[in-house]
């Protein structure tokens, strides 16, 4: 998951851009699973990111298709671009 979203990223962080990806999953048997990294339409500048109203609802529309799948975290490019090249 964490290359997928590095690819969709890499145009943003070329820009000098932050993108921002919501990490989705569910709770079984007391246990978080992480299934989905979701990367919503969004503006953002070198510092941060926002979903626009229209990602907002794309968020919304996939957890409601996956059982309500839970926001559990969310994974920002440019603290994981600058992990990779540590």
């Amino acid at each position: 998951m964490v290359e997928h979203f590095l690819r969709a990223a890499s145009e943003n962080s070329a820009k000098g851009k932050e993108t921002c990806g919501l990490l989705v999953g569910r709770l079984t048997a007391e246990t978080l699973t992480l299934t989905a990294v979701i990367i919503p339409k969004q503006g953002g500048d070198k510092d941060s990111c926002q979903p626009t109203d229209e990602g907002e609802s794309e968020v919304f529309q996939y957890q409601v298709r996956h059982n309500n799948a839970w926001t559990l975290d969310y994974c920002a490019s440019q603290r994981l671009f600058g992990a990779a090249r540590v």
